[in-house]
C-alpha cells in the first residue's frame, strides 16, 4: 500500500514539477531535478513516515512525539528540496536573475 501510494505521489509531483520547465534549462538537469523531486521529496518521506508507524504502533504516545519533533526536520528538509529542484528545472546555467 505504501509502495504505491508513494509511487502514485511521486509520479503526480514530478508531472506539476515538469510544467514549471524553463525552455533553457538542459536535458540532463531538467531529469534530475524530476527525479529529485519524485524520490527524494515524495516517496522517501512517505515510506520513512510509514516505517516509523508500523515499528511504533504499539506505541501511540512515543510515536505521536516523534512525529511531532520530525515535523520540523521535514519541513527544513522539504524547504531545501524545493530550493534544489527549482534550481535545475527553473534556471539555465549562467542565469544572473534566477529566482532561487
Amino acid at each position: 500500500m505504501a509502495w504505491s501510494a508513494a509511487a502514485v505521489l511521486g509520479a503526480v509531483v514530478a508531472a506539476l514539477t515538469a510544467g514549471h520547465r524553463d525552455p533553457q534549462v538542459p536535458d540532463g538537469e531538467f531529469v534530475a531535478g524530476l527525479a529529485l523531486v519524485s524520490v527524494v521529496m515524495t516517496a522517501l518521506p512517505v515510506m520513512a513516515y510509514y516505517a516509523l508507524g508500523r515499528a511504533l504502533a504499539t506505541r501511540r504516545v512515543v510515536l505521536g512525539g516523534i512525529w511531532l519533533v520530525s515535523l520540523i526536520a521535514l519541513y527544513v528538509f522539504l524547504v531545501m528540496c524545493m530550493l534544489g529542484v527549482a534550481e535545475l528545472v527553473s534556471c539555465p546555467p549562467g542565469a544572473y536573475e534566477c529566482p532561487v
